[in-house]
């Protein structure tokens, strides 16, 4: 009598092709013959890996292309896809808390390709950069590779993999900040980076791409954004004009904060705050400054659409449900690898976090290119001990500041810079440019914060209030509520109300008012308004278009709307509690500029938790 074994192995793959994971396993079980039939017909577990894998993205980007793997490798892709659509239907992660770095900060975290994870971490002492292996195979544990320092915190970062060279983009906020790159990868079989180069006067990254890099800040603007070429320092402008010309064009265009940018083929797609515009990669080949027209600009449905479409397809709707996610601790920084099953947080104490959703080990280590790429040679290794930090001249000040006091010399080097953009004088009746003089300098002289919102000088609200009620760093008011990335120069304000501050932005000029009552209605909440001048260059030359009208408005300047909403009751609980702990810690964090108002004796935090140590009572009898 015949069986099963005895039938020729084209005929066992069609019949087992019929069959899901779970049987073809039970069958393997059956005996050694049967086992290695199923276990070694690699294209078997390719057509069940297509039919049960509900999707895609459950496939790893970086797995080894189908040539270069056998079938156990196959099955282990299959079994960590299954496991993985389980583990995010239950949620169940499991969350491994690493050494502490406390006392810095992190302010950037990157997974790279599943395994690596660079993280970012500074204070006013020292910047540094940190490579970790996240691999848990075969009992091995999280542990550190590599670091390099900085003059300055690490603000943001872009990653480019092109399975031969891991490059990396990062901001650096020193007192001039700069863009940086660098690489990663083995030099004699240990983890280094390595220079590539720096793009002097850009900062806040949005793309890396080979030898290109997209940038949202060049030059103290953020008029467009600006691809440069950083092995010549080419750059073209994505913008309809020069940056020279860009206050003229806002004058009747608003200026859009670019989101996200992403290459696509020849083009540069770019996610603005209310269209995508798309734009043809620049050839640096032909030019050295560029602007680069736009091919489309793709607004909501309640606007006007110029240019002419490439395509017209089909619009997929996707479920945007918010998965039930609770984190140990509240996360400044996040990244998350869908495909792996793997994020990683880092919070404000110098903390970071793995999380799971499926064991590492189900993934062979031949199925996925996820070690690091060789280094060729040994020059340029980046700096591995602690270097001189160069940050604004804020922060040497800083704690004199907080104090209610602001020095000369920091006044002098704040100043330096404000007023027009030509220099030339601004005079206009009844506004004023004596620093000297001006009460709410203190707002004004706070530099964009190289430390987000985990820095101390930014300050949300005022007792646990949803709003910008005029006691915050201005500068944290406008990254915040309108996403204004450029430096902030004041020109004037008013003598009588030193609330009233007209202040530029690269070549945009802006206007600061109280919310007066016509629009505290409408507004509800905020009680500072910020205004954009209409015709900037009209503007400044007729001092009259600085009186408000009946109504409190002013008919030379439009009101700014805000990027943000109002954060939710949930969401300003959970700062202040956040605010409450890191008070504990600002005076470890930035040890030689805060100071704390708690008693270390009574309260101290344990394992990310607060203690309070009540005082021992003692008997008066």
């Amino acid at each position: 009598m015949r069986n099963l074994c005895s039938i020729s192995n084209d005929v066992q793959s069609l019949v087992w092709s019929h069959l899901c994971a779970r049987d073809l396993v039970s069958i393997m079980l059956t005996c050694k013959a049967m086992n290695i039939s199923i276990s070694q017909d690699k294209q078997l577990w390719v057509g069940c890996a297509a039919r049960q894998l509900p999707a895609d993205n459950y496939l790893i980007p970086y797995r080894r292309s189908l040539e270069n793997v056998d079938a156990s490798d196959v099955r282990s892709w299959l079994g960590h896809g299954m496991s993985l659509h389980r583990s995010y239907s239950s949620f169940s992660p499991t969350i491994q808390k690493l050494d502490s770095i406390v006392p810095r900060i992190d302010t950037w975290v990157k997974l790279i390709r599943g395994r690596w994870c660079l993280v970012a971490s500074s204070n006013v002492s020292e910047s540094r950069l940190t490579l970790w292996d996240l691999s848990t195979r075969s009992g091995c544990c999280p542990h550190l590779c590599c670091e390099i320092f900085f003059p300055g915190p690490i603000m943001d970062g872009q990653i480019d993999d092109d399975r031969t060279t891991i490059r990396i983009a990062v901001t650096v906020g020193s007192s001039e900040p700069y863009i940086q790159i660098i690489s990663v990868g083995r030099l004699y079989g240990n983890a280094r980076f390595k220079m590539l180069g720096s793009v002097p006067g850009a900062s806040h990254s949005l793309l890396l791409h080979g030898s290109e890099v997209v940038v949202a800040l060049m030059n103290d603007d953020d008029a467009f954004p600006v691809v440069i070429e950083w092995t010549t320092e080419k750059i073209a402008v994505l913008g309809p004009v020069p940056l020279k010309d860009s206050a003229r064009y806002h004058d009747l265009n608003p200026h859009l904060p670019c989101c996200a940018v992403k290459y696509w083929n020849e083009f540069i797609v770019l996610v603005m705050t209310s269209e995508v515009q798309i734009y043809k990669k620049p050839d640096f080949a032909s030019h050295e400054h560029s602007p680069c027209g736009a091919l489309i600009s793709i607004h909501p449905i309640d606007l006007q659409c110029y240019g002419s479409p490439l395509t017209v397809d089909k619009a997929y709707f996707v479920d945007s449900e918010a998965m039930p996610m609770t984190l140990p601790y509240p996360p400044s920084q996040i990244d998350f690898d869908d495909g792996r099953g793997v994020f990683v947080v880092g919070n404000s104490r110098g903390e970071l976090f793995v999380g799971r959703f499926v064991d590492d080990n189900l993934l062979s280590t031949s199925s996925v290119h996820d070690d690091l790429p060789n280094i060729s040679d040994s020059n340029d290794i980046g700096r591995n001990k602690p270097v001189q930090m160069t940050l604004p001249v804020f922060y040497s000040y800083a704690n004199i500041v907080r104090q209610g006091s602001i020095p000369l010399p920091l006044r002098k080097a704040a100043t330096k810079l404000w007023g027009l953009v030509d220099g030339r004088p601004f005079t206009a009746p009844g506004w004023s440019s004596d620093w000297l003089r001006f009460r709410n300098i203190d707002r004004w002289i706070v530099p964009h914060l190289r430390w987000g919102a985990a820095d101390p000088y930014f300050h949300f609200g005022d007792g646990g209030l949803t709003c910008f009620d005029g006691n915050q760093a201005t500068s944290a008011v406008l990254r915040h509520d309108h996403r204004i990335l450029g430096n902030i120069y004041p020109v004037a304000y008013r003598e009588d109300d030193h609330t009233e501050v007209i202040f530029r932005v690269g070549q945009r000029y802006y206007f600061q008012a109280e919310c007066n009552e016509y629009d505290r209605g409408e507004l509800d909440i905020f009680e500072l308004n910020i205004y954009v001048f209409a015709i900037t260059h009209a503007v400044l030359k007729s001092p009259n278009s600085l009186q408000s009208n009946v109504f409190g408005r002013y008919d030379a300047a439009r009101l700014l709307d805000t990027y943000y909403g109002s954060p939710d009751c949930a969401t300003v609980c959970q700062e202040t509690q956040i605010h409450e702990y890191d008070d504990i810690l600002q005076e470890t964090i930035f040890p030689t500029e805060l100071e704390s108002d708690r008693n270390p004796a009574t309260c101290s935090v344990e394992n990310g938790r607060i203690v309070i140590h009540e005082p021992e009572w003692v008997s008066p009898f």
